[in-house]
């Protein structure tokens, strides 16, 4: 089972901090009351790698027993979230279900998963109730003994320390905020999450340390593109096991990862070797399509179902909507599964250690060397240069599939001179930043236009099999009218869109 659970509080508190007692619980919003104190004793065990490569990544993978979270749990780090796969025990006890090691692949390269610290915990749960004993939330209050398991390098003492949890409803801020200061007037102070196995074991730096961001124009070329590569680097291995576990909207932010490292790489071609960038930037196109496929599918699915229930229930019935959503969520799961069966080969693999060697040992050219300002500016000309091009060559054609293929350059074009711009941000300021907002709105418009474009194509594609009758039919051509009226409607959006982006203003520090 893989649960999205938006993320609890923790609290570091003392050992013999007093807990809230129920008359100050009370006076909480809406609290009217408490079920009475559940204590429980929960054992689990930590597996890692020997390099504790999970632990450094902010994974944890661990065997839980005792609770009502009993299993297997492979706990991923996502925005104001934390997703959590969990699997039923078993009969393993000493090795992690292959589930869980495909997940996590990405940062294990298939090396072993061993069993490295253990914890007991005596969590005493008090639930808050209102008046009607609706579940308003929960203060966990946990007490934690970790201790290392042979052969893995920590501390040589047991570990102690003590968490406060919190969990309330969403929606219940107010009741949040007021538990909050109770808490804080205890003396306890808001967690920084640290992982139960990090706080046990001596965890050494990343794979790769995020270097920083340049914010001067005089630091080297090199610094301002490694910042850049590690940062995009990152975020790609961040959400490679997302998409393994199918989190909402993992494969979209990892296809703009690859993407945006793809188009630095091709921004920033002089300064590194061109074979070795030649090489790494066609297996990101590679893994981008794949992904790609499925983006297509979750988008033409959320849009196709927002344009149908905009529609008169005379004109759309249910069971066309409900045919239509049916057949895209059928290709979006057969398209995922492509792509997570990529990034189980040997190809894929091959691409991670790539990158890896790419940021730990960059293949700097001599140009490199040079203050970002003498040559950074200049690359980013020759991108908005690229975009300016491209866009004045819509006017040579009026074929409807080559004018398709021409506005995708476009988009392309402004995507790379967004990245671009965007990476030139902590040095160039406002400048950039500004530019890169103009290239941005070039890039939504066409995106605009092209979501039109693939659910016309999709309806077009699908239009005998899912219009049995002709009122189906009928549904489905005013569907795909209107689509055609938004496509229309994104082109004039896009010559406003030019025109700001072209302004003289925006570009003349690019020299």
């Amino acid at each position: 089972m893989t649960t999205l659970r938006p993320a609890s509080e923790r609290y570091e508190v003392g050992s013999d901090a007093p807990f809230p007692g129920p008359k100050k619980l009370t006076k909480l919003p809406d609290v009217e009351s408490l079920a009475p104190p559940v204590e429980e004793q929960i054992e689990t065990t930590y597996f890692d790698t020997a390099d504790l490569a999970l632990t450094r990544a902010g994974i944890t993978i661990s065997r839980q027993s005792g609770g009502p979270a009993a299993g297997w749990h492979i706990e991923l780090p996502t925005a104001g979230a934390a997703l959590d796969i969990r699997l039923p025990l078993g009969r393993a006890v000493h090795t992690v279900p292959k589930a869980g090691r495909d997940v996590v692949e990405a940062f294990t390269g298939g090396d072993v998963l061993s069993a490295r610290a253990r914890t007991l915990t005596t969590r005493t749960t008090h639930t808050l109730l209102d008046v009607d004993g609706t579940w308003l939330g929960a203060l966990h209050d946990d007490d934690t003994t970790g201790e290392l398991i042979e052969d893995t390098v920590g501390h040589d003492e047991a570990q102690h320390w003590r968490v406060w949890q919190l969990d309330v409803g969403h929606g219940r801020d107010d009741l949040r905020y007021a538990t909050s200061s109770l808490l804080d007037s205890r003396g306890a102070g808001l967690s920084t999450s640290i992982p139960a196995l990090a706080r046990i074991v001596e965890v050494t730096d990343p794979v790769w340390v995020h270097p920083g961001f340049p914010t001067s124009t005089s630091a080297a070329t090199a610094d301002t593109v490694l910042a850049h590569v590690v940062h995009e680097v990152s975020e790609l291995r961040r959400c490679d096991p997302l998409v393994r576990a199918d989190s909402p909207d993992a494969v979209h932010r990892m296809r703009v990862a690859t993407r945006r490292l793809r188009s630095a790489l091709a921004t920033y071609r002089p300064y590194l070797d061109r074979e070795v960038v030649a090489e790494i930037r066609a297996e990101l196109a590679w893994i981008a399509t794949d992904l790609g496929a499925a983006r297509d599918a979750e988008v033409t699915r959320n849009r196709l179902a927002a344009v149908l229930s905009r529609e008169s229930p005379d004109l759309v019935d249910s069971s066309l909507h409900k045919r239509l959503d049916r057949d895209l969520a059928d290709r979006y799961k057969d398209a995922h599964r492509k792509a997570v069966e990529s990034m189980q080969s040997a190809r894929y693999r091959a691409l991670l250690e790539r990158l890896d060697g790419l940021v730990s040992s960059p293949p700097w050219t001599k140009r490199a060397s040079k203050p970002s300002r003498a040559v950074l500016p200049a690359r980013l000309r020759r991108d908005w240069k690229r975009l300016a091009r491209r866009f004045h060559a819509l006017d040579d054609t009026v074929d409807p599939d080559d004018l398709a293929l021409r506005l995708h350059q476009v988009r392309k074009a402004a995507k790379r001179l967004r990245y671009g711009a965007e990476a030139l941000i902590p040095a160039y300021g406002k400048r950039a930043s500004r530019l890169a907002k103009a290239a941005k709105k070039i890039q939504t418009v066409l995106g605009h236009h092209q979501d039109s474009v693939m659910v016309q194509r999709y309806l077009r594609s699908i239009t005998s099999s899912a219009a049995p009758n002709a009122e189906a039919a009928f549904a489905l051509g005013v569907v795909y009218a209107r689509e055609d009226t938004d496509r229309q409607g994104a082109l004039r959006s896009l010559d406003t869109a030019w025109f700001t982006a072209s302004d003289k203003k925006l570009r003349r520090w690019l020299t």
